[in-house]
C-alpha cells in the first residue's frame, strides 16, 4: 500500500508540474482498482478478518490499518482527487509543534488569556505563511493596526 500511495502522489506531483489541475479519470481508476487489489490481499493473508471487521477483538496494528484503509478508502486517496488536499500531514503537525514545545519548556500556560493570546498570534502567523506572506512583514502591519488578511474565499 505503501509503494501505490507514493507512486500515485508521484503521479499528482507530475501532474502538477505539466500544469494539471487533476488526474486522468484512467489514472484514477486505475488507482482505485490498485488499491483495491492491495485490500483484498490484506484480507487474504489475514483470514476472518473482514468478517470479524465489526466486533471489538483484539487486533495487530497492521489489522486495523487494513481495515482502516479499507473502510476510509475516499480519505486515503483524497489527494489524488484535490490537488488542494496535501499527500501528508506535515503541515497539521508543524502548526501544533510551537504549542508542545511551549508547553515543554514552561510547563503550561499561567492563564487562558495567555493561552488564548498565544494561539490567535500562532493562528495568523500560520495562516499568514501557508499563504506566501513575509512572517515579519504581517507582525509588522499588525502591530502598526493595519492586519493582513487573506482574500475572501482562501483560508
Amino acid at each position: 500500500m505503501g509503494c501505490l500511495l507514493l507512486d500515485s502522489k508521484d503521479a499528482v506531483d507530475q501532474a502538477k508540474a505539466a500544469g494539471l489541475k487533476a488526474l486522468s479519470d484512467a489514472v484514477l481508476a486505475e488507482l482505485h482498482a490498485s488499491y483495491r487489489g492491495v485490500i483484498a490481499s490484506g484480507y487474504e493473508e489475514n483470514p476472518g478478518l473482514a468478517e470479524s471487521a465489526g466486533q471489538k477483538i483484539k487486533r495487530s496494528k497492521a489489522q486495523n490499518l487494513l481495515l482502516r484503509l479499507d473502510k476510509r478508502e475516499r480519505e486515503a486517496t483524497l489527494f489524488a482527487h484535490d490537488f488542494t488536499v496535501s499527500f501528508s500531514n506535515n503541515i497539521c503537525e508543524s502548526d501544533i509543534r510551537m504549542v508542545k514545545l511551549q508547553q515543554k519548556i514552561s510547563g503550561c500556560f499561567r492563564t487562558m488569556d495567555g493561552a488564548e493570546r498565544f494561539l490567535a498570534v500562532r493562528s495568523y502567523v500560520s495562516t499568514a505563511r501557508k499563504q506566501g506572506q513575509d512572517t515579519l512583514q504581517v507582525l509588522s502591519a499588525l502591530a502598526q493596526g493595519t492586519p493582513w488578511l487573506p482574500a475572501a474565499g482562501e483560508t
